[in-house]
C-alpha cells in the first residue's frame, strides 16, 4: 500500500467503473433501475459504522456497499469491464477501510448524500451527472484514505 498506489488505483476505477456506469445508464432497463434502487435501500437500512466505535464499518455495511456499487454497473453488457472494475474494488477496498477514520475540514463525512447523488443522476439517466458523482465520491475517498494514512505514518513513527 502507498499513495502512490491508491491515487492509480483510484483514478483507474474512475475511468473502468465510470464507463461501465456510464454504459448502464445508456443499456439499462427498468429491472436494472429497480435492482439500483433496490440495493440503495438495502444500504441505507444498515449503519455505516458501529455506533459505539465510529472508527469501524459497520461489516454487513461493508458487504451491502459492495452490492450497491457492483447494482450500479450490472447492465454495462460486459463481462471484461465488469471483471476488471471488480478487480479494482477490491483493491480499493485496501484503502477504503481506512477513510472510516478520518474527518475532513472537521466535518464527518457524509457517504449516504455521495451515493444518494450517484443514484439520483441515475434514475434520471443522466451519465454525465452520474459519472461526476461516481468520481467525485471516489475522490473524497481517496483524500480520506491521505488524511488516515499520514497518521498512521505519523503514530509508526513515534512507536
Amino acid at each position: 500500500m502507498s499513495l502512490a498506489d491508491l491515487a492509480d488505483v483510484t483514478q483507474t476505477r474512475i475511468d473502468i467503473e465510470g464507463l461501465a456506469l456510464r454504459r448502464s445508464i445508456e443499456r439499462g432497463d427498468e429491472s436494472w433501475l429497480a435492482s439500483v434502487k433496490s440495493t440503495w435501500a438495502d444500504l441505507k437500512a444498515v449503519p455505516y459504522h458501529y455506533p459505539d466505535d465510529p472508527t469501524v464499518h459497520y461489516e454487513e455495511w461493508v458487504i451491502r456497499h459492495r452490492i450497491f456499487h457492483r447494482a450500479l454497473v450490472n447492465a454495462c453488457g460486459s463481462p471484461w469491464l465488469l471483471g476488471f472494475r471488480d478487480v479494482l474494488h477490491e483493491q480499493s477496498e485496501r484503502y477504503r477501510r481506512l477513510s472510516i477514520r478520518r474527518e475532513l475540514g472537521g466535518k464527518p463525512r457524509d457517504v449516504e448524500a455521495e451515493h444518494e447523488a450517484i443514484v439520483a443522476a441515475v434514475m434520471k439517466r443522466d451519465a454525465d451527472a452520474a459519472v461526476r458523482a461516481l468520481s467525485k465520491h471516489f475522490g473524497i475517498t481517496k483524500e480520506f484514505v491521505e488524511l488516515a494514512a499520514s497518521r498512521i505514518a505519523e503514530v509508526s513513527r513515534t512507536t
